[in-house]
């Protein structure tokens, strides 16, 4: 139980309205949040929350979770593949802190799945979610259609030349609030 202070009138707030996924395709994002948790099992997993920063899904999050330290040796390499392919997205050759990939504009690629919970039930009881599948240079502003050099975490990532990224305009990082 939570006692909030003061009593709530739900009639003088506009409620929330559900939000459908994005529709698969590539957008200007940057990660935004991330956190290192233990998994269930003892392994170490890093939770990325990603912003869409421009075009018509702007203000919108997905999330991604890296199996960095796994028993299961292909999880873990999945992972280490896929925060290579962030790094090199954001121009950062060598990283010691998640904190060091904030704020940087890329390009990821966003599909829609069905929720695993979800697989044994019908299609129509079938929640589906975004999720992210690769991670690119940013290729300029808002979604594109299609970006030349999109990869997905199961490919070995292309070697992009680094370049410095700008932040993105009107984005102002926590340490400067």
């Amino acid at each position: 139980m939570a006692f909030l202070g003061e009593t709530f009138d739900a009639n003088s707030v506009e409620p929330a309205q559900p939000r459908d996924n994005l529709p698969p395709g590539n957008y200007t994002a940057q990660v935004i949040e991330s956190v290192m948790k233990e998994t269930a099992k003892g392994g170490t997993m890093l939770q990325l929350t990603l912003e869409i920063i421009d075009g018509p899904s702007k203000g919108r999050r997905v999330w991604d979770n890296l199996n960095i330290k796994n028993s299961n040796p292909t999880a873990q390499e999945i992972a280490l593949r896929t925060l290579s392919a962030i790094c090199l997205a954001v121009g950062k050759q060598h990283i010691s802190d998640s904190e060091e990939i904030h704020f940087i504009p890329m390009t990821v690629t966003v599909a829609v799945e069905i929720d695993n919970r979800d697989k044994d039930l019908p299609p129509e009881e079938q929640r589906k979610r975004n999720t992210v599948r690769g991670y690119a240079a940013a290729t300029g502003p808002g979604p594109v259609a299609k970006a030349p050099s999109t990869f997905t975490s199961r490919q070995a990532p292309p070697l992009p030349t680094p370049r410095p990224a700008a932040p993105a305009a009107g984005v102002v990082p926590p340490w400067k609030k």
